[in-house]
């Protein structure tokens, strides 16, 4: 019996870490809702962007995450926006990018923190966008922006943007397909090359 409980709490325990996991997929919106984030930080960029003489200071940061909705230490991107000099001008949080991965989404708050109301995906997939609505802009620390992806490798060629008065955009982390993915697309391709000579000289 004592088993059957046991074995019935770690169901619910699951179920409950899988369902505060919102998938996003490419051209959907989803109700932003929470998600936790945690283990080692890998990589981690920041500092202030300045537009039109605003500055806004952001925070990015690469966990590996071993309870990764994906996999144990798939990466999760986390983000933080703090609008010093320009409170109540921005209203989205645009990062890149995110095509070809899986992602899921959700944020993490502190009491007072601004929360994003919704959040969507661009319809090639590459960009994630935290939408702070209802008249309700980020004049304060934004809540910590959560992307779960299902990669472990990740590069500082991405961009995070700020809209709409704080329209800068500043060197973001990024996902990057792993060394494996490449090795197999080029053996593929190498193959389709050898089957084509071959049909050509056959």
């Amino acid at each position: 019996m004592r088993k059957q409980i046991l074995a019935f709490g770690i169901l619910v325990l699951c179920g409950m870490a899988v369902a505060h996991a919102t998938t996003l997929t490419p051209g959907s919106t989803v109700a932003a809702s929470t998600l936790s984030f945690g283990g080692a930080p890998v990589q981690f960029l920041g500092g202030p962007m300045v537009s039109n003489g605003i500055t806004s200071n952001y925070a990015s940061t690469a966990y590996s995450d071993p309870s990764n909705v994906y996999c144990s230490g798939c990466l999760d991107f986390v983000y933080q926006i703090d609008p010093t000099g320009g409170k109540g001008s921005v209203t989205d949080v645009v990062q890149s990018n995110f095509d070809h991965f899986l992602t899921s989404v959700g944020f993490s708050a502190q009491p007072g923190q601004a929360v994003p109301t919704s959040i969507s995906r661009s319809a090639d997939g590459s960009l994630i966008d935290f939408f702070f609505a209802n008249g309700d802009p980020i004049n304060t620390f934004s809540a910590f922006l959560v992307v779960e992806t299902n990669v472990t490798n990740f590069s500082r060629v991405g961009t995070i943007g700020l809209v709409p008065q704080t329209a800068g955009t500043a060197l973001d982390i990024e996902p990057m397909p792993e060394p494996a993915s490449f090795v197999l697309l080029g053996s593929g391709l190498i193959g389709l090359a050898g089957l084509a000579k071959r049909k050509l000289l056959g």
